[in-house]
């Protein structure tokens, strides 16, 4: 899959036809052997599941038309996801718990800001969010909230706040290809630090896709993230998705990730155990998990936490058996992983 689809795929929301690159079976000798999978594999809870309403994805059709041929074609791939279709995945994958990510951001991305008036972007973003409410609040006990919304938005605040308080949220999603955040731009650093802390003042912990469009993204934008934004909010409980890049090692994966490893361990963020990391994807591609088995060790398997990002890429039967599969730890690793709920869960 080129860069350009790739950027093009997981700007807008990442759905259907980017999982066309992710691999379930593989024969070919250069690559590490998979471990044999357990029977009746356990997962505590997915951390990184959509829900979506036909109505997102019409619009989402008339954005795509801004956006390159490729994301066009995958148009009719794309479905309705309510709370019933992710009960019955998970059951499927004998996982207990999800947080479900509204796509509400999708209606604020940057090429609807520059198409549509803020009005019609408010009462689209408020809609789909108030759509995975409903949804969510049909199994409670199983199902987390996580409203989205972009962050450059004059409206953000006010809705993070209508979130939490009129839709009973858990926390809050962010999308910084979609909403064309950009790293390193000093305005932009200053909107993402009082939005998020915002978020932290009202006590709601943050998703973040932090990849952006920037074909290099790596350390420097992750750098600029850490010192104007993240370091100065110890409060803020912020879940890196997609083990805080793309989830794609030929993206700059693991030089991105290195650097929260470092700000954690001795550095900037030393003592801050609110930070978390997701793994959706980013094991699909078994080429650089030996590096990622690392990486993982070096974080700490206490702040790794499994996701699939389905529908988007794998569904969690599929993703969970990959990552036992694909990646190169001890199998107690993996299991104490896949074992591992975020605490928003239990408040």
């Amino acid at each position: 899959m080129s860069v350009r689809l790739l950027l093009a795929c997981a700007s807008l929301f990442g759905l259907a036809a980017c999982s066309q690159s992710s691999e379930t079976t593989e024969s070919d000798p250069r690559l590490p052997a998979l471990r044999e999978l357990p029977e009746n594999l356990a997962v505590a809870a997915d951390h990184h599941i959509h829900v979506q309403s036909r109505e997102l994805l019409e619009n989402a059709t008339r954005l795509a038309a801004l956006l390159p041929p490729e994301f066009q074609q995958s148009m009719d791939q794309l479905p309705v996801i309510d709370a019933a279709a992710i009960i019955a995945e998970l059951d499927a994958a004998n996982i207990d718990y999800a947080a479900v990510l509204s796509g509400a951001y999708i209606m604020d991305m940057a090429e609807a800001r520059d198409s549509w008036p803020e009005a019609t972007r408010i009462a689209l973003v408020q809609a789909e969010n108030n759509f995975a409410a409903a949804e969510v609040s049909r199994y409670p006990e199983r199902l987390r909230l996580f409203c989205g919304v972009n962050p450059l938005s004059d409206f953000s605040l006010d809705e993070i706040t209508r979130c939490r308080d009129e839709l009973g949220a858990t926390g809050i999603k962010l999308h910084f290809a979609s909403a064309d955040v950009d790293l390193l731009d000093t305005a932009h650093l200053a909107q993402l630090a009082a939005f998020l802390r915002h978020a932290a003042d009202l006590g709601l912990p943050v998703q973040v896709h932090m990849a952006n469009r920037a074909p290099d993204f790596g350390p420097r934008y992750v750098d600029n993230f850490i010192d104007h934004v993240v370091a100065d909010i110890p409060e803020l409980d912020l879940y890196l998705l997609h083990m805080a890049g793309w989830g794609s090692a030929d993206l700059n994966q693991h030089s991105a990730l290195q650097v929260w490893i470092d700000a954690l361990n001795g550095g900037r963020l030393s003592g801050r155990e609110n930070i978390y990391f997701e793994t959706s994807v980013s094991y699909t591609r078994r080429q650089g998990n030996e590096r990622l088995a690392e990486q993982i060790e070096a974080i700490g398997a206490d702040r790794v936490l499994f996701g699939s990002d389905w529908p988007a890429f794998l569904r969690p039967a599929y993703a969970s058996a990959n990552f036992w599969t694909h990646v190169p730890l001890e199998e107690s690793v993996i299991a104490d992983i896949l074992d591992n709920r975020a605490p928003y869960f239990d408040e």
